[in-house]
């Protein structure tokens, strides 16, 4: 056919880039970045293809056989990075992410492949998986053989190496990872990947704790009280009335301080407390003078008492001439300081914000892929399904492998990778939010929404049908980062 001439480069670069790991008996293609693996490990004896050069043409699809591999990435140049840590291998360290995870690695935790006590320093490389764009991206097998599938509470991958070369837990250290979690379930379970196999296989279990960092980080912030600097009043700039105060500073040394400012009433110009209302409390010779901030921010309340006698005025400090330049330039520098101060503190609790509001632990015993998760298998139809697009009547026959093919359900925590082949069993539950999109050539993708889902009818109208009919709608925008991917689900969602 045309198409797959015009994709033959595509086929011969993708085949080229491919890690085949045999794990089942499900034909399908094969992507993954198993760096241990080595050149002789990477296309295996049911792999072959048919291509004289870059110019030749795939004629058959059979040409091209595959095995199911656990880490497939679907799309070229996309994925979920990794966070790289440079730790001493002889000091205990704790490792933070910044979803809230902490690692706790003990100290002289790692050996070689050939089972020496690593010295020196090592890189830590860890990732998280939260939600269906990171998952898709990482291509990292959700299901098993059986049809069940998994809805994650979040997964990781720790990688460990040291000059290039792969490192391994020693067998009597653990490290433990507290990993954040966005999900409050107590039923998910602990467990690790079988690259190998395609197996997850169960550790364990545990429940769920509050990310007490998050709580007391936020709080602890909540205490800090940032106060702006004082902007400086110039002498001048109201018509308010000023005055000095001649204080016998022996006597109240404490407002020494305050010598040769001038004051400014300010309270509204021309009410009962306005000085220039009442000029005798300025030729008075007071016994008690008290100067006490007021609520707002630079201003004060002027105390004069004798006797029975007192006057309380609202007031400001001003300045004049150079005392006033020089209040001014003390003022930019403190402002600055304190802005840079708001940044920082606003940055702190945003991140901190942003962590999980759970924390899920579990002791490893090694490098690898761990997941915490619930297995996913009743109340599905089962089905083939036949996709097609505007511009393709059947996507899996005229692309074949090129095709990947995933159903996002589950709130878009679970995500089921399908095939050419395996789009015969297809399955899915109605009564759930579900999402088909499928992979196309040069990263674009082709989406069934939840809406289109919902338009097909529950169980009722689809358990006797022999074929559901699938047409997506291809998205303008080409996948080049997990975000756009992120964004992509999203709309498929409303």
């Amino acid at each position: 056919m045309t198409i797959r001439t015009n994709f033959l480069n595509f086929i011969a670069l993708l085949l080229a880039s491919f890690l085949l790991v045999q794990c089942g008996s499900e034909n399908q293609s094969n992507n993954t970045s198993n760096t241990s693996s080595t050149p002789e490990e990477e296309i295996t004896q049911n792999s072959t293809v048919n291509v004289e050069d870059n110019s030749s043409e795939v004629n058959n699809k059979a040409d091209v056989q595959q095995q199911v591999v656990a880490v497939r990435p679907p799309f070229q140049g996309v994925d979920v990075p990794f966070k790289s840590y440079k730790i001493p291998a002889s000091k205990a360290q704790t490792l933070r992410f910044e979803t809230g995870t902490t690692i706790e690695i003990p100290a002289n935790a790692f050996i070689d492949a050939n089972g020496n006590p690593i010295k020196g320093e090592v890189e830590i490389q860890y990732r998280e998986f939260h939600n269906a764009a990171q998952v898709m991206a990482s291509g990292i097998i959700m299901q098993d053989e059986e049809g069940r599938h998994m809805q994650t509470a979040g997964m990781f991958e720790m990688k460990g190496s040291q000059n290039g070369q792969e490192i391994f837990v020693r067998d009597d250290k653990d490290i433990q990872v507290n990993m954040a979690s966005y999900e409050k379930g107590n039923d998910y379970d602990f467990f690790r990947l079988d690259e190998k196999k395609c197996n997850w296989n169960k550790k364990g279990t545990a429940k769920p704790k509050i990310n007490a960092n998050k709580i007391n980080g936020l709080a602890e912030l909540k205490k800090v009280k940032i106060v702006p600097p004082v902007r400086p009043s110039k002498r001048g700039e109201t018509d308010n009335f000023v005055f000095a105060l001649d204080v016998n500073y022996n006597k109240f040394p404490e407002l020494k301080v305050f010598n040769d400012i001038i004051w400014e009433y300010a309270g509204q110009k021309g009410d009962k407390n306005d000085p220039e209302k009442n000029p005798t409390a300025f030729q008075k010779n007071w016994a008690d003078i008290g100067l006490n901030k007021a609520e707002k921010e630079g201003y004060f309340n002027l105390i004069l008492q004798t006797g029975k006698d007192k006057l309380e005025i609202p007031v400001r400090p001003v300045l004049k001439g150079g005392d006033y330049d020089k209040a001014m330039a003390e003022f930019e520098t403190q402002l600055g300081k304190y802005e840079e101060l708001k940044a920082f503190n606003e940055d702190k609790r945003a991140r901190f914000q942003r962590q999980a509001d759970f924390v899920r632990s579990y002791k490893v015993a090694g490098f690898g892929i761990y997941n915490w998760d619930i297995w996913k298998e009743a109340g599905r139809i089962n089905v083939p399904a036949l996709l097609a697009t505007k511009d393709m009547s059947n996507i899996a026959e005229e692309l074949g492998i090129l095709t990947d093919v995933y159903l996002i359900c589950g709130g878009r925590k679970a995500l089921v990778r399908y095939t050419e082949e395996s789009l015969n069993r297809f399955s899915f539950d109605p009564t759930d939010d579900n999402i088909m999109m499928a992979v196309l050539p040069s990263n674009k993708v082709a989406v069934f929404t939840i809406s289109d889902f919902k338009q097909m009818g529950g169980f009722s109208a689809l358990k006797d049908k022999k074929q559901l009919h699938f047409n997506l709608e291809t998205i303008a925008q080409t996948v080049s980062s997990v975000e756009d991917l992120h964004k992509i689900i999203k709309g498929a969602s409303s």
